[in-house]
């Protein structure tokens, strides 16, 4: 049993090819997997969709988000309805390497998992926003993690919600 094993696990900019051989690593390992795009065009929607289809196969569940990130007020809405809808985030991953990190995604995850007492957020590393949401968030229960481009995010994580 991995564990990974019916964990809630968000994916950050999945229109990446490393977002989408993530996200289905993460289903692979027993996780449902859910997946934000930032663009509400067509050709994201589809990759998006296409992406959890591929995670379902491993029987997990997900959902696709598209998010504005620059309205933080939204990413919040949409993470409250995404849990409710499906189930609380255990962690959140951006993919590696990011095109910018999702600030607004990443710190409302955080908040959300914070406010339930644990919870694990993987960021790309080094960068100076591991240190400062480790700072932050570390001492309410979310471990933050930064892993380098090329490392095995799926057993960080796994290691990271095991302990």
């Amino acid at each position: 049993m991995s564990a990974l094993d019916g964990r809630h696990v968000l994916v950050a900019g999945v229109r990446e090819p490393d977002g989408r051989a993530l996200a289905v690593a993460l289903a692979e390992a027993g996780a449902s997997v859910s997946v934000t795009t930032r663009r509400a065009e067509l050709s994201e929607e589809v990759t998006a969709n296409s992406i959890l289809n591929e995670c379902w196969t491993f029987g997990g569940e997900g959902r696709a988000l598209t998010l504005d990130l620059t309205d933080e007020a939204a990413v919040a809405s949409a993470l409250e309805a995404l849990e409710a809808d499906l189930a609380p985030l255990d962690a959140v991953v951006t993919p590696l390497p990011p095109a910018d990190p999702p600030d607004a995604l990443v710190a409302a995850a955080a908040e959300r998992m914070a406010a339930r007492g644990g919870g694990v957020v993987v960021l790309p590393a080094p960068t100076d926003a591991v240190e400062a949401l480790r700072a932050a968030s570390e001492p309410r229960g979310v471990v933050v993690v930064g892993v380098d481009a090329g490392g095995d995010v799926v057993a960080v994580l796994a290691e990271a919600l095991g302990s």
